[in-house]
């Protein structure tokens, strides 16, 4: 937002009462700021695909989205005071942070079939040392195409990047 002009601290010299709230998948700072990712990757980091160990099970809706979008609402709705009695405020809303506050003494559960509506590059691939990647390429080529250039021959599933090619 920064780059396009309409950053917090762009949008606050012009507003100083304002109440900007970003939402990212690992924070607006830090090294894991820059990567990019989908709802399945902030699950994954999170450990909520797999709280108890054992397979990952991929629930069938978007809930990093949804949570972070909840939290950030929480925080816009004290815009119910007049802007000329508070000061402005920054919300960062990072996906993973609220996904892995869930992981705590009550684990989430996801009972969920594959009924097939997730798009093919979004899910959990088994690796060779028997542990789990989670993969969520969407739409974008752009992602797909080095990612199946890097791991190559090493996707356990033959002729995947051949098959799947997201679609624009």
């Amino acid at each position: 937002m920064d780059r396009l002009g309409i950053g917090f601290d762009q949008v606050a010299a012009v507003n100083p009462a304002v109440i900007y709230c970003s939402i990212s998948g690992m924070g607006q700072h830090g090294p894991l700021a820059a990567i990019p990712g989908h709802d399945l990757n902030y699950q994954a980091w999170a450990g909520v695909l797999s709280p108890d160990g054992g397979p990952p099970v991929i629930p069938e809706i978007p809930i990093a989205d949804l949570a972070a979008g909840m939290a950030g609402l929480r925080h816009l709705c004290r815009l119910g005071a007049p802007a000329t009695d508070r000061e402005g405020e920054r919300i960062d809303v990072a996906m993973s942070d609220i996904l892995a506050t869930w992981t705590g003494a009550a684990a989430p559960r996801s009972a969920v079939g594959d009924s097939g509506r997730r798009a093919s590059g979004v899910r959990t691939f088994a690796t060779a040392d028997d542990g789990y990647i989670a993969l969520g390429v969407v739409t974008e080529d752009h992602f797909w195409r080095p990612l199946c250039d890097a791991l190559g021959p090493a996707l356990r599933e033959p002729g995947l990047c051949r098959a799947h090619r997201p679609v624009r």
